[in-house]
């Protein structure tokens, strides 16, 4: 670290404080940098795998030559900061640096409080009505936002788990006084986002006391395609909110390359099979692994939600493989209440099998 503070000193003694800077960690991709910097005559200082450029010179058109000419794995190891050396140790990867800019939106959507929550209900289609409903975050700006788009955007700015703790906080507040005796909340979560399970979750139980619900009405949805490096860390999350007394859901279930490990650590309450699974029943491989999914969890006691239920056909696929649980614009758009009914088509009538 001592290092690279006194090559940023001899860069800002050299350019100013004013400067755009770009990191490297030398090596290689240092060397590349520089021929790329030299190739477009774009003067520089340099101290190492650390470049520096007067204030004069454009920052976009260097950022756009570098964009140009490296790889996407090579940009992910570039970082670009503008005002001062103070900057380059918290700034973006070129390849993020775009995704926050395209992002912008997002920074006085979040300090002036533009988000806000839409619940879908998660659909027993043997009784038509709803078990629960899932809260999701939307935002208000210049046109609506929906969740991939706030996830992108907080992403880039590595703010997980400060904008996790607010979007559970807001859905648990949403939803205070709205649910129906024996229906659900469930509510997504990060598993990146928690630290000390008691500390990074301290808010999100001091809201749910102020509420008028209980741990047992809400469902925490872990998200499996979401890379989860540390599953020790990931099982004292889990086991901490069960302590508490929350339900459990693995969501995206079949996104990822680790499903029954992920079943097997976590133990939840639900799975939620991924859409892309249930939009390609018609093959027939893909309908015998989301039947034996089912199966496993049927056996360990766990209940399975088909996601992207749109048509009556995917409906009726779902329910052929013995899923009663489905979430998804045919049973159910998105809405500001929880009040929802929904009753099946005549001739869509046909016995759950299993």
């Amino acid at each position: 670290m001592s290092d690279i503070l006194s090559s940023l000193y001899a860069l800002q003694a050299a350019c100013g404080n004013n400067v755009l800077l770009v990191c490297t960690g030398d090596g290689a991709l240092g060397q590349r940098v520089a021929d790329v910097l030299a190739q477009c005559g774009t003067p520089f200082e340099r101290v190492d795998g650390l470049f520096a450029f007067h204030e004069t010179v454009d920052g976009s058109t260097v950022t756009a030559a570098l964009r140009a000419s490296l790889s996407v794995q090579q940009q992910k190891e570039v970082r670009v900061a503008s005002g001062g050396i103070g900057e380059v140790l918290r700034s973006p990867t070129l390849n993020s640096r775009d995704r926050r800019l395209e992002t912008a939106w997002f920074d006085p959507a979040f300090s002036t409080g533009q988000f806000t929550t839409f619940f879908q209900p998660v659909m027993d289609v043997r009784r038509e009505s709803p078990i629960g409903y899932e809260c999701l975050i939307r935002c208000h700006g210049a046109k609506l936002y929906h969740g991939g788009d706030i996830i992108d955007a907080v992403h880039a700015r590595g703010m997980a788990r400060e904008f996790d703790c607010y979007a559970r906080r807001l859905a648990l507040r949403s939803a205070s006084g709205l649910l129906s005796k024996g229906e659900r909340l469930f509510v997504n979560l990060l598993p990146s986002s928690i630290g000390v399970p008691s500390e990074s979750l301290r808010q999100t139980l001091e809201t749910l006391a102020a509420s008028s619900m209980r741990a047992c009405d809400v469902v925490f949805e872990v998200v499996e395609s979401e890379r989860l490096d540390d599953l020790p860390q990931l099982r004292r999350t889990c086991e901490f909110l069960r302590e508490q007394g929350f339900g459990l859901a693995l969501d995206d279930v079949g996104a990822g390359s680790a499903t029954l490990q992920l079943i097997s650590e976590i133990r939840p309450d639900f799975i939620k099979i991924d859409k892309a699974l249930v939009w390609s029943l018609g093959n027939e491989i893909t309908a015998l692994g989301v039947r034996k999914l089912a199966e496993l969890g049927h056996h360990f006691g766990i209940e399975s939600i088909a996601e992207g239920i749109e048509t009556e056909d995917t409906l009726e696929a779902v329910e052929e493989l013995g899923i009663s649980l489905v979430q998804g614009y045919l049973t159910g758009r998105p809405s500001a209440e929880m009040k929802h009914s929904w009753k099946r088509s005549l001739h869509a009538a046909i016995p759950v099998l299993g």
